[in-house]
């Protein structure tokens, strides 16, 4: 931008191909279609980041190496190599996967370096700001970040289309003749009140108990392998988790990544990040330290990576929230506590989402999720910490009654027979002892005057059961 004004200095257009699922012309095509392959699925492209950082350790055990995926001419124009596609193996093992990722990650990287000297070379600029969702690659980012060309290199918070969002904002701020200020937080979310969050525990007064939130029981239950929930008014705008809408627990104890990628359904060896207090970061790590919206990468200082076992990678790298006071001082002050007490303020910071699910936004929202989600110790609602009633009881003593329009459905996969219930909105999979009792109050459009006892002590009807009831779908009488 030149006096307010943007000129165009550089464009480069994709070449229309008909095997676009398959000819690579971009480092968005590389990457989509690498993931799509490995991990079966799209939008695949924080797991295939993961992935990488097994392949460049393992690349001789695989087998298997396609080599560079782009080449780099003197004029800093990135050449995409489309003559490794045919020769991937028809079903990779996990090293094999884990080396295409790696080689994926490292032609992405050189590309995005070689499109940040042609920048430069344009402008002259010792600055860089980026977007697109290119640079959600946290990778990439640091490998810019860390090479020397600009001084000062900015990534939103929401570099992706979302982001946009924010910058037609900007523009219409300006244009009206706004004084712009720079965006300091990234929590933009509406705002929840405190009587919205105890409305919403009030309706679900059956299944919890709650009291005002005491920062020592806070501190005790993370201490004790507690995994906390944290639901504190706007929720952050871009896809990271940075303490308004987070899943905490220490990075201490190996089980907390194990129980945490459960909660997420993720692969057992994603990685899970850290939030650290700035002003703490360079005992424990090396790298880009202003990272509060958790763009870049870092490696943790030889000395703690048995001590950390939680944020664990084989390159020893790891995707800090660096964490200033201002930003949120109840998590900073208890980042302080818990280092005075361990030697490690430091806590694993994962976002309070399901796999495949947004993340959390209303209070009703975070209390079904808590209430289905076992290994949810706590969840920390507004100025509430929250705790579940033991239901086992009630279910199993009092009479339960279906709600309307409630039908059970049944189908075959494979020669697998599978049991349903459904709202016509929700379905949940039931067992076969389950849907024997419900199944002898008639098949379909049950009615809500019908009702039932629940005898079975099968700890899975029982969960199944706790799930209907938060969503209203049975209630007790």
């Amino acid at each position: 931008s030149r006096k307010s004004k943007h000129q165009k200095l550089y464009s480069k257009y994709n070449i229309p191909h008909i095997g676009q699922a398959s000819f690579i012309y971009s480092v968005a095509g590389l990457y989509e279609n690498i993931a799509d392959y490995c991990l079966g699925k799209s939008n695949a492209h924080g797991e295939l980041m993961a992935l990488a950082a097994y392949g460049k350790s393992i690349h001789e055990q695989a087998f298997y190496d396609p080599g560079l995926l782009v080449t780099v001419n003197s004029n800093n124009e990135v050449i995409f190599r489309n003559d490794w596609q045919h020769k991937v193996p028809v079903k990779p093992d996990f090293a094999q996967q884990a080396v295409l990722a790696w080689r994926c990650q490292e032609a992405t990287e050189a590309a995005l370096l070689a499109y940040a000297k042609i920048a430069k070379s344009l402008t002259g600029s010792n600055n860089l700001c980026v977007a697109g969702g290119v640079f959600l690659n946290i990778l990439g980012n640091t490998a810019i970040a860390s090479s020397g060309i600009f001084e000062n290199f900015f990534v939103p918070s929401a570099p992706h289309d979302g982001g946009i969002a924010i910058g037609c904002a900007f523009h219409g701020a300006r244009l009206l003749g706004e004084t712009c200020q720079k965006v300091t937080t990234d929590r933009l979310g509406p705002y929840q009140s405190n009587a919205s969050c105890l409305a919403s525990l009030k309706a679900k007064q059956s299944f919890i108990h709650w009291r005002s939130i005491s920062d020592e029981q806070v501190i005790d239950a993370i201490s004790q392998g507690k995994i906390v929930a944290r639901y504190k008014e706007r929720s952050e705008f871009g896809p990271r988790a940075l303490g308004a809408r987070s899943l905490l627990a220490t990075p201490l104890n190996e089980n907390i990544k194990i129980r945490l990628n459960k909660i997420k359904g993720r692969q057992k060896w994603r990685p899970i990040a850290p939030v650290i207090p700035a002003n703490e970061f360079d005992r424990f790590f090396e790298g880009p330290k202003d990272s509060q919206w958790m763009t870049q990468s870092q490696k943790i200082h030889s000395e703690f990576r048995e001590s950390l076992p939680v944020l664990r990678h084989p390159d020893n790298s790891t995707r800090a929230q660096t964490l200033h006071k201002n930003c949120d001082p109840q998590l900073f002050s208890w980042l302080t506590t818990i280092g005075d007490q361990t030697g490690f303020p430091i806590l694993a910071n994962t976002s309070f989402n399901r796999h495949g699910e947004p993340i959390i936004e209303s209070p009703q929202e975070a209390l079904n999720m808590f209430l289905c989600c076992s290994d949810i110790d706590l969840l920390l609602l507004g100025p509430f910490i929250v705790e579940r009633r033991n239901l086992i009881n009630s279910l199993q003593a009092n009479d339960l009654r279906l709600s309307s329009k409630v039908f059970l459905t049944t189908m075959f996969r494979g020669s697998k027979q599978y049991f349903n219930i459904s709202n016509g909105l929700l379905t949940w999979s039931l067992t076969n002892d389950l849907y024997e009792t419900l199944q002898k109050l008639g098949l379909v459009n049950m009615s809500a005057s019908k009702v039932f006892s629940l005898h079975s002590s099968n700890p899975k009807s029982l969960s199944i059961i706790t799930q209907l009831l938060i969503n209203e779908v049975i209630t007790i009488l």
